[in-house]
């Protein structure tokens, strides 16, 4: 018998079908790619094997067994133990999974006592840590997700995953927001524990070259039903459906556009940030450890500065600190002001950001309209309900989005759709500098050249000035007049303009 059988499963939000009759099975040790465009229904489908379905989606038909038990007509009991128990998972984006209040060592300790009803030992604890692929357990199992890079903090996730010896384990794109080296380090760690395991392996992507030597068999879905499914070496020599086709071309990023930039917008000298070490069992502070040291960058009105480097690098912790999110020594002058005499609503009026993963940047609970005009709200309270609802028409606009979304869910959107959102909201109060922090990682070959395109013009039409965090060389090369490389908080080289 498969340790996991889907017959028919149809999922919906509202009216819309979003996953249409899907079936497929895996076995024991297998592992299976369930592979597509964003928007799918590739993680609802991997959700559903948990019945961990997000507010607004429902199954309308089909039935799932996980290690023989119907998840239909499963109790709550028999749920609890399949999460976690017999089903381990992987989420795309660690910090919507890890409690930011607190240390990896407690969430990983309150996993394996929710099944066992037993505390776990502190050597138990720093195995765990230590096949997830750390080298410093003991760090990591006193430390906050906060203080993680992005590759440390999905480690993490894979030690809570395995803490309570599943038989299944599921990854739902967990090397999206990683570099190239980070992806493969945490591929060769996962194929390690696989077999060191004998676990069965579910992996979501929509890089389907990423996952060529990790997969037994890949599942292609095409607007939520299966395009096509076959052994990985016959997805890869004969690929019969077009949208397999197109995963395996991928897409292609714009060309550059040519560097026009105005006057210096942002200036950073010498910024520096710290995290105070705490030491004993009262964390009493000891010193303080840099993250970020000495560095120093410009960036003028209608540029894309590009901010390279591996994970851990300090790249989002730069973006913290000019958002005055970040306590920090050096100095940031923002549009000719000192950040440090600007209150954080004044600073956000010049500064936005938009984030990797939009359905954990956008309220799931929220209709678009809300979502959008959210910063009208705080920074234009005067603004009449009509003024209110041109901006969000003219929003909606630029972004190409059409007026009737207005009344959706982010759960009712594609990913490049939730991320044109995305944008939207960050642009409608007019800022003049946007931070892009990996904003197409999450997304498809084709919605990332999309979205590329669609920055690209609204950096030309609206004069905006982007500092780009990325980890990929073609978003960098079509987007970055000039780039800064960081390594352990330093910057080790830098390219001038194009």
């Amino acid at each position: 018998m498969s340790l996991v059988a889907v017959e028919h499963l149809t999922l919906a939000a509202g009216s819309s079908i979003i996953v249409d009759q899907l079936s497929f099975a895996i076995d024991a040790h297998e592992t299976l790619a369930i592979a597509g465009p964003t928007g799918a229904g590739k993680t609802l489908t991997a959700r559903a094997l948990l019945n961990l379905l997000p507010a607004g989606i429902r199954q309308t038909a089909g039935t799932i067994m996980l290690d023989g038990t119907n998840l239909a007509t499963a109790t709550k009991h028999q749920l609890q133990k399949l999460r976690g128990g017999a089903a381990g998972m992987i989420f795309q984006d660690p910090n919507a999974s890890l409690n930011p209040l607190q240390r990896i060592g407690r969430q990983l300790a309150e996993t394996i006592r929710a099944h066992t009803r037993r505390n776990p030992s502190n050597e138990n604890l720093l195995s765990l840590l230590s096949e997830a692929g750390f080298t410093d357990p003991a760090r990591i199992l006193a430390a906050y997700p906060h203080t993680l890079s992005g590759g440390q903090r999905q480690r993490a996730m894979l030690a809570i995953a395995i803490a309570n010896n599943p038989k299944l384990l599921i990854a739902d794109e967990p090397t999206a927001s990683l570099d190239s080296a980070s992806q493969a380090a945490f591929f060769d760690r996962l194929a390690a524990i696989r077999r060191q395991r004998n676990l069965a392996l579910l992996l979501i992507t929509h890089d389907l070259p990423l996952i060529r030597h990790q997969a037994d068999r890949i599942l292609i879905l095409a607007n939520g039903r299966l395009a096509e499914t076959g052994p990985t070496t016959q997805i890869f020599a004969k690929p019969s459906h077009q949208q397999t086709k197109t995963l395996l071309a991928a897409g292609t990023p714009p060309p550059p556009l040519p560097s026009m930039p105005g006057p210096i917008i942002l200036q950073a000298e010498n910024l520096t940030v710290t995290r105070p070490i705490l030491s004993g069992p009262l964390r009493i502070k000891t010193g303080t450890n840099p993250i970020i040291q000495n560095v120093s960058f410009h960036l003028h009105a209608g540029e894309t500065l590009g901010l390279i480097g591996p994970s851990g690098a300090g790249k989002t912790t730069i973006a913290l600190t000019l958002l005055n999110l970040v306590k920090h020594h050096g100095s940031i002058t923002l549009d000719g002001k000192n950040l440090a005499s600007l209150t954080r609503r004044q600073s956000a009026a010049a500064i936005q950001i938009v984030f990797q993963n939009p359905y954990s940047s956008l309220s799931p609970r929220l209709p678009l309209a809300d979502i959008i005009t959210e910063g009208l709200t705080i920074h234009s309270p005067h603004l009449t309900p009509d003024d209110r609802a041109k901006k969000l028409q003219t929003a909606l606009n630029e972004v190409g989005l059409p007026t009737h979304f207005k009344t959706r869910l982010p759960a009712e959107l594609s990913g490049g759709e939730a991320q044109r959102a995305a944008i939207a909201r960050a642009l409608i109060i007019r800022p003049k500098i946007l931070i892009l922090d990996e904003p197409t990682s999450a997304l498809d070959a084709q919605s990332q050249s999309e979205i590329l395109y669609l920055l690209q013009s609204l950096q030309q039409s609206q004069n905006l000035a982007y500092l780009l965090i990325t980890h990929n060389q073609a978003v960098t090369t079509a987007m970055a007049h000039r780039t800064v490389v960081l390594h352990e908080g330093r910057i080790v080289g830098s390219e001038g303009s194009k």
